[in-house]
């Protein structure tokens, strides 16, 4: 992965809410508000071929719970909404996106990547099927924004409950064993 996709991904996913938070967070200690995260299973669980991806989520999740903690004394709860798969234009973004970096590889590399990248394109497209409607993380969102005690997080969709559980059960070894046959990438 060239560094500046990496890094482009990290200004969009992790800087970019961070800006936001400092320039709008005087308005929200001043009106009591609520900080409402979105971020991703991807944030707890990491997955082949979306790297650079989980590693903004998983820094949103260190950046929400830091802020959750650091603004408890002051009464302002920050939450993180953590959803699966959700039908939305990401999933053919990331095919694009992860075919276009594929087609700048050195021969050498796209060759030995070939197969676990059809796999993955693959993958990405039965996800596709099974997303729920983002209204789901709406109605999440919603509460998260509403509820009189809102919970730190909130897992949203199946596919993330499941991870979650898995995630926490399983030792590392054991979970990326599981992950790999829930989600076949690679075979080498």
């Amino acid at each position: 992965m060239p560094i500046d996709a990496i890094r482009q991904q990290l200004e969009v996913n992790l800087i970019g809410h961070i800006r936001m938070t400092q320039r709008l967070l005087p308005l929200i200690r001043q009106g009591r508000g609520r900080i409402v995260n979105t971020t991703s299973i991807l944030g707890r669980v990491a997955a082949p071929f979306a790297g650079p991806y989980a590693m903004s989520k998983y820094a949103m999740e260190a950046f929400t719970d830091t802020l959750r903690m650091e603004l408890y004394p002051d009464g302002i709860h920050v939450i993180a909404i953590e959803p699966g798969t959700i039908a939305t234009p990401i999933w053919d973004k990331a095919i694009t996106h992860t075919q276009a970096i594929a087609s700048e590889m050195p021969p050498m590399t796209q060759e030995i990547y070939a197969d676990d990248l059809d796999r993955y394109y693959n993958l990405v497209q039965r996800q596709q099927g099974r997303a729920i409607s983002p209204d789901a993380v709406a109605q999440k969102v919603t509460h998260a924004f509403t509820a009189n005690r809102p919970r730190a997080r909130y897992v949203v969709g199946t596919d993330a409950r499941l991870l979650s559980v898995l995630r926490t059960l399983l030792p590392d070894r054991a979970f990326d064993w599981t992950l790999n046959r829930l989600y076949p990438i690679i075979k080498r």
